[in-house]
């Protein structure tokens, strides 16, 4: 069985929506394929559905997500924003506050974020999210916005080739009744949402502005096909990170060619 108060988290779902759905697996492939395929059923805004373990989870750029049965939180919402919809970047910025909140006023685990997706404790990750559209329609905006919460693995549990750079709330501090942390995602992410579709984005910039990782920091990011190296001095999901380089210029990178930002070796 995968261990989720179904009926908890459900009520938390309803209160945003009576008709919102919950789909809840022991395993499925990922679900972000299958909140696509209750979308393509009509399932309404704010549905979520979760999975104990995923076989195929998968992160930005297609990258494999370790999601391994009772050891972490793995769920997609279908999202059905009023047009016109928030840009990408803004939305997904919005989700990784409603998931740091969620994980502080659960497990006391602070977590910073990093551009474009991440989430961090001690410089390691420990969520990431995931926001696709398929056949877009900007008079009827529909997104499936995936979250991976690594609740209670150990070091062993990672895959060799992350063992160095992830973490989870176990790790970090506290691991929390993951359905208690799901549910305060679900109320955390109505919140922010709220505020966004009552055309509220600069809580959303100011908040996020509090919360980046590597503020004040070298770091490197790649854009486009380059790296490129600087001190940290703001991140923005309208305007993207501006650097000051080694030569006391400012760069600013807009979030479209934003990508891969990591502390600098």
């Amino acid at each position: 069985m995968n261990g989720y108060d179904a009926a908890r988290i459900g009520a938390a779902l309803r209160r945003g929506g009576g008709t919102r759905r919950l789909e809840v697996r022991d395993e499925v492939g990922s679900t972000q394929d299958l909140a696509f395929l209750i979308a393509e059923h009509g399932a309404p805004d704010g549905s979520l559905v979760l999975a104990d373990r995923q076989t195929g989870g998968r992160g930005r750029l297609g990258r494999r997500w370790d999601s391994p049965a009772g050891l972490g939180a793995w769920m997609s919402f279908v999202l059905r924003p009023t047009a016109p919809a928030p840009p990408g970047p803004v939305l997904v910025a919005a989700t990784a506050l409603a998931v740091a909140e969620a994980v502080e006023g659960t497990s006391g685990v602070r977590a910073s974020l990093r551009w474009p997706n991440d989430l961090l404790a001690a410089d390691r990750k420990l969520a990431g999210i995931l926001v696709e559209t398929r056949d877009f329609d900007p008079a009827a905006p529909l997104f499936v916005l995936g979250i991976g919460i690594n609740v209670s693995q150990r070091e062993s549990d990672f895959p060799p080739e992350v063992r160095s750079e992830a973490t989870s709330l176990a790790l970090a501090g506290t691991a929390p009744d993951r359905s208690a942390l799901i549910e305060a995602v679900v109320l955390s992410l109505e919140e922010w949402r709220g505020r966004l579709a009552r055309g509220d984005a600069a809580s959303v910039e100011d908040a996020y502005a509090s919360r980046a990782a590597y503020l004040g920091r070298p770091v490197t990011v790649l854009e486009g096909a380059a790296d490129l190296a600087g001190t940290l001095e703001a991140a923005s999901p309208t305007s993207g990170l501006r650097l000051r380089l080694a030569d006391g210029s400012v760069r600013t990178v807009r979030p479209e060619h934003a990508r891969d930002l990591r502390p600098a070796p």
